[in-house]
C-alpha cells in the first residue's frame, strides 16, 4: 500500500512529538507544513486534548497506564477532528488506527478506536467537547 503525503506527514509529526516527549526543551526539527501544523497544535492544546482522552477512560484505567505512542496518536487525531476542517473525522480516526497498527500494538487498535469514536461522535453532534 502506498502511503499518502498526509499519512507521511502524520508519521513525521508522531515521530517528532515522541522525540519531544524526551527532549521538551529542544526546538522542533525541520518538518513539512502539515506535520508542523499538527506538532504545533498538539503542543499548544496538549492539556485540552488529554482531558478529552481522560473523559473517555474507565475509572479503573488511569491515563498514565496508556502507552505513550497511543496517547500521541490520539492527540494528533483529536486535534485533527477539532481543528482541521478539511479532514473528515472518519479519516482522522482511520489514519490514527493505521498509525497504531504501525507504531504500537494490535491490541491498542480497539482502545484507540473507542476513544476517538467517542470524540468524533461528540464533535459531529455538536456536543460539549470543550469544558
Amino acid at each position: 500500500m502506498t502511503k499518502t503525503a498526509r499519512r507521511l506527514e502524520r508519521e513525521a509529526a508522531l515521530k517528532e512529538l515522541y522525540r519531544l516527549e524526551y527532549d521538551s526543551e529542544s526546538k522542533v526539527r525541520l518538518c513539512g507544513e502539515y506535520a508542523c501544523r499538527l506538532i504545533d497544535g498538539v503542543r499548544e492544546q496538549r492539556q485540552e486534548l488529554d482531558k478529552l482522552i481522560k473523559k473517555r477512560l474507565k475509572k479503573s484505567w488511569p491515563f498514565k497506564r496508556i502507552a505513550l505512542m497511543d496517547v500521541l496518536i490520539m492527540r494528533i487525531a483529536i486535534y485533527e477532528i477539532l481543528e482541521v476542517e478539511e479532514v473528515d473525522a472518519a479519516i482522522s480516526i482511520n489514519e490514527a488506527l493505521e498509525l497504531v497498527r504501525e507504531f504500537s500494538e494490535e491490541k491498542s487498535v480497539a482502545f484507540v478506536n473507542g476513544v476517538l469514536d467517542g470524540v468524533g461522535k461528540e464533535a459531529a453532534g455538536g456536543g460539549p467537547l470543550r469544558s
